[in-house]
């Protein structure tokens, strides 16, 4: 999203429905261009709750995130943030100098200041500093039991569970033109 100075991106990206409870919620994410000392707010995630409500959490340089092109030994200080992926691109090998370091994408697990609230939507905010942050992925988490434990499926369609709504069983991949499910013939 935007940061100071520059036009090409949006500001925020707003309206982002969620319609569900949860306890955490898990960012995939990064920021370029970071010029922004330590500890320095560049980006808002804005909670919206059922009952009107508004919670904000806030993403910081050196906490959460480091620039997306860096050393992935450069170390996060929050204890909620881990360097999670990294990797190179053409332009990383080009202009990334003699030591280009690599691309790095982050996870930060943020706790909901509301887990017995529905969240409606969310919104992902800019604070226009000199970083340009950036969502790659949000997903959510909410058990009484394990709130880390993945969805499986029940056996039942369609029943809800903690995590969401899961099939039985998954549909069989189909080639779309012929119908077949790959490794068998068509009859």
């Amino acid at each position: 999203i935007q940061e100071w100075g520059r036009n090409e991106y949006p500001e925020s990206i707003t309206g982002i429905k969620l319609g569900k409870r949860c306890q955490r919620l898990h960012l995939l994410h990064g920021a370029g261009g970071v010029f922004d000392p330590e500890n320095v707010t560049i980006a808002k995630l804005v909670l919206h709750y059922a009952d009107q409500s508004m919670r904000e959490i806030d993403i910081k340089t050196g906490v959460h995130v480091r620039d997306w092109w860096g050393d992935p030994k450069q170390k996060i200080t929050g204890n909620n943030s881990e360097l999670t992926w990294t990797g190179t691109n053409p332009a990383l090998q080009k202009y990334g100098g003699e030591h280009p370091g690599s691309l790095r994408i982050y996870k930060t697990t943020f706790e909901n200041p509301q887990p017995q609230s529905l969240i409606t939507t969310i919104d992902y905010v800019s604070t226009m500093q000199n970083s340009s942050p950036f969502l790659v992925a949000l997903t959510t988490t909410f058990s009484e039991t394990n709130a880390d434990s993945p969805p499986t499926y029940t056996g039942q369609p369609n029943k809800a569970t903690p995590q969401g709504v899961f099939p039985a069983t998954p549909p069989p991949v189909t080639n779309r033109k012929s119908g077949v499910i790959p490794g068998q013939s068509a009859r």
